[in-house]
């Protein structure tokens, strides 16, 4: 049981390391035991406002192109974006998703300074981010309304470039256990564009799922994040469940299919943020994913309804990509 603040940073994988917060967690309400709402989002480049030397040349606040002022505005646009999350979602104002993965996040200091700007109906037990190691210019940071038990993870070894490891976390939701793998693959950039670094990742990813499974200690579970590839170029997971490729056994129909994609480029949208789920979430078992969608309402689009992009010469937009959202529902 968590009693006060804490702030913890470990070591928690070879090359990798987590920092942690946690709140007394009697003033987390939860805002209904029988649902958990997971998104995931990368938010294009979260820097905050002190040079550490790893951050791209045009987030340096010494150059003059990044100042503490639009490091505050992107934060503000992050909380907001998560208030229209929990708004879609169906919780009450200033309502946000349960558990929150995120790409492209700095450091643990951002997901500070964010809940810092978050009122009581949105406040988290506990927030984490992992970089690969201390030259990694960003990390993946997850925040949870629910205790997390455990947080390791994985380093994965490529030939051509230093992959994101993959980040495991084992969450005590009011559904039972639900294992967050959280991704951040490699970019479509490079001599082969990225596949053999993607490839590394997803062996990792497969290789977990196995041996949790193979363990009998794995029940839930979720994948998700920015893979920066589409479903038809799945290797080893294109077996595993893909809300992109069809729909929900269980569903409520609230919410209607997702568009196209999360991410526009040249023209056209693509799929390459994903949910994987396990397969007693989509098995009518009692407790299992109902609702997957795509939050592409204003003001994280544009007029044509692309994602309305951030750009750090005049501090305007959000992001590149737009968020993706799951509910899990216990009906039993």
């Amino acid at each position: 049981m968590i009693h006060r603040l804490f702030f913890v940073c470990m070591c928690i994988s070879l090359c990798s390391c987590a920092c942690t917060i946690g709140f007394d967690e009697g003033r987390f309400p939860v805002n209904n035991a029988r649902r958990v709402v997971v998104m995931t989002y990368n938010t294009q480049l979260l820097f905050d406002a002190v040079d550490e030397g790893t951050e791209f040349p045009e987030y340096s606040v010494a150059s003059g192109s990044w100042s503490a002022e639009k490091y505050a505005a992107r934060l503000d646009r992050l909380a907001q974006t998560l208030h229209l999350a929990g708004a879609a979602a169906g919780y009450p104002k200033n309502g946000s998703p349960d558990i929150v993965v995120l790409q492209e996040v700095e450091n643990v200091q951002v997901l500070l300074d964010l809940c810092n700007r978050l009122p009581a109906a949105s406040l988290y037990e506990s927030a984490l981010c992992v970089r690969s190691d201390d030259n990694d210019a960003f990390g993946i940071g997850i925040l949870s309304r629910f205790p997390v038990l455990s947080c390791v993870s994985h380093a994965v070894w490529s030939e051509d470039a230093s992959p994101r490891p993959l980040v495991e976390c084992d969450i005590d939701t009011p559904l039972g256990q639900l294992t967050v793998f959280a991704v951040h693959w490699k970019s479509k950039s490079g001599a082969d564009d990225g596949a053999g670094a993607r490839l590394s990742q997803e062996a990792v990813l497969a290789r977990r799922i196995g041996e949790r499974g193979a363990a009998g200690d794995l029940f839930h579970w979720i994948a998700c994040g920015d893979f920066n590839q589409t479903p038809q170029e799945f290797s080893l997971l294109g077996d595993r469940f893909n809300p992109w490729l069809e729909p929900l056994p269980v569903a409520s129909a609230v919410n209607p299919l997702p568009q196209s994609g999360s991410y526009w480029y040249q023209g056209q949208w693509e799929q390459i943020d994903h949910f994987f789920l396990s397969e007693d979430l989509v098995d009518g078992s009692g407790v299992d994913a109902r609702e997957f969608w795509c939050l592409d309402s204003s003001p994280l689009v544009r007029a044509d309804g692309t994602p309305d992009r951030y750009e750090v010469f005049n501090g305007t937009g959000y992001s590149d990509h737009l968020p993706l959202l799951l509910e899990v529902y216990r009906y039993q």
